[in-house]
């Protein structure tokens, strides 16, 4: 009985220090520079982050994400849905062509110890996606980060939004490569590992208390 449990908390060891260690490590991540910032859609608006020290060399993507009625048919839009890709920046050029120019436009900036990257969003019309589930998403740029380095992003909003169907919009700069596809597969691999190491380590500590306590039941 002793030896295990022993050999129980040994597993429950070695079941929940690796978790908790990556977990750590995990948060510790410079994922995003902006997480569902809001923001708003008004011609002369500006928004900054503080330096961040990125500690990955990764490739982040810069979104603006915006929340639309339910009830759009992302198979078959309506004339008004096509018209709202159109004024967003998400159609597709080749199979739908808008009369106009995008009325969403968005300058960034990013600023590091190495120079200034600058970019707008006239650069990825096309890149983004509007449906009844996550509403508006448009990319309007990427850029890649070196360990080690600080960054400060900034963006710049170029119109006024006048569609009241658009509401709620925030800014998401974030990991786009495979740094969180890698880190969500870990996750899920040693969250099923390391859960069913301590869950066998805690039977072998409570069973004999359970097998003890059933026999005085009987007895």
């Amino acid at each position: 009985m002793k030896w295990a449990r022993r050999v129980g908390f040994f597993l429950i060891a070695l079941g929940l220090v690796p978790w908790g260690l990556w977990t750590r490590f995990d948060s510790t991540r410079s994922w995003s520079f902006a997480n569902d910032v809001p923001i708003t859609l008004s011609k002369g608006s500006h928004y900054t982050t503080s330096m961040v020290k990125a500690n990955m060399s990764a490739l982040y993507s810069i979104y603006i994400d915006a929340d639309v009625p339910k009830g759009i048919d992302d198979f078959q839009p309506t004339q008004a849905e096509k018209e709202l890709a159109c004024q967003v920046g998400v159609n597709d050029p080749e199979k739908e062509p808008c009369p106009n120019l995008p009325v969403w436009k968005f300058r960034w900036t990013l600023t590091s110890e190495g120079g200034t990257l600058q970019g707008a969003s006239d650069e990825t019309i096309r890149q983004g996606r509007i449906n009844s589930v996550t509403g508006i998403s448009r990319e309007i740029g990427e850029f890649q980060t070196v360990a080690g380095r600080r960054y400060k992003f900034d963006l710049d909003v170029l119109f006024d939004n006048r569609d009241p169907r658009i509401t709620n919009p925030r800014l998401m700069v974030a990991v786009s490569d495979f740094h969180g596809e890698s880190s969500m597969f870990i996750s899920g691999l040693l969250r099923f590992g390391c859960l069913l190491t301590a869950a066998v380590g805690s039977l072998l500590v409570l069973g004999p208390f359970l097998l003890e306590r059933h026999k005085r039941r009987r007895a």
